[in-house]
């Protein structure tokens, strides 16, 4: 199995729409530091590098979800069924259990590899801006790592629909759907309902934002307690439980050939 993952993790890399769309996340971080040092933003009557890189930093990588999550999503599970390369495997006496555990490792060693290749373009890019406030490049690092962990916890949670319909569309819907989020408003709505708002119910924090909004949150406040709940909620419910959810569903599917 590790050197299967080896070898599909090299053909991700090598795939052009794969490298384009981190091209750009990379190019967008570049003009973040590349606006901040030439056309600084005015803020209270004065012009603050500092403080633009941090805006424009932070809307660079707003499009991080779309540009990482999306590409590594069509190259590992779209390309997996069209090029029947599953069932070639299942054929050859691989467990489906086994195939969802590789696929599962391709994408976290996908979005690590991607977490470190933005790290050091946003904090090179930062040290050509002239910015040198630890606190808003310790936010920046955050905001990457934090938005690497969201991606793959949505990209875990479409493996129920990619295994369970054996359609990778119908998971790639449900990714951009939890990426738009479209469900966090659906609960923060059904926060308003007296029943719930009268008892100090909220239940849109226990949506995957909400987990990843508390997470960043202990993390700029060194909040141990609310890192540790965070984490191991967001961990548990919306990354191994999913997996062993799409296992389950996947054992007793029958295979579409």
């Amino acid at each position: 199995m590790r050197n299967a993952i080896k070898a599909d993790i090299r053909r991700v890399q090598k795939k052009i729409g794969f490298i384009v769309c981190m091209s750009i996340e990379v190019l967008l971080i570049i003009l973040a530091g590349v606006l901040a040092k030439f056309l600084p933003l005015t803020l209270d009557g004065v012009k603050s590098t500092a403080k633009s890189m941090e805006i424009y930093g932070t809307a660079a990588l707003f499009f991080f979800p779309l540009f990482v999550g999306i590409p590594i999503f069509t190259a590992i599970y779209s390309d997996d069924f069209k090029s029947r390369s599953m069932q070639t495997a299942i054929g050859f006496g691989m467990t489906r259990y086994k195939i969802i555990w590789a696929r599962f490792f391709e994408g976290l060693i996908l979005l690590v590899e991607t977490a470190i290749v933005f790290s050091l373009v946003y904090v090179a890019v930062e040290a050509f801006t002239g910015v040198s406030s630890d606190k808003i490049l310790e936010g920046a690092l955050v905001d990457i790592w934090v938005r690497e962990l969201k991606i793959f916890g949505f990209l875990c949670l479409s493996l129920i629909i990619v295994y369970g319909t054996q359609k990778p569309s119908g998971g790639l819907v449900l990714y951009i759907l939890l990426l738009t989020g479209v469900f966090g408003t659906i609960a923060e709505a059904i926060d308003f309902i007296p029943f719930l708002s009268e008892r100090n119910i909220t239940l849109s924090k226990y949506f995957p934002s909400g987990v990843i909004t508390s997470l960043q949150n202990g993390i700029m406040d060194g909040d141990a307690g609310k890192i540790f709940l965070s984490f191991a909620g967001f961990v548990i419910f919306y990354i191994v439980v999913p997996v062993f959810i799409s296992i389950g569903i996947f054992e007793k599917k029958e295979l579409d050939f």
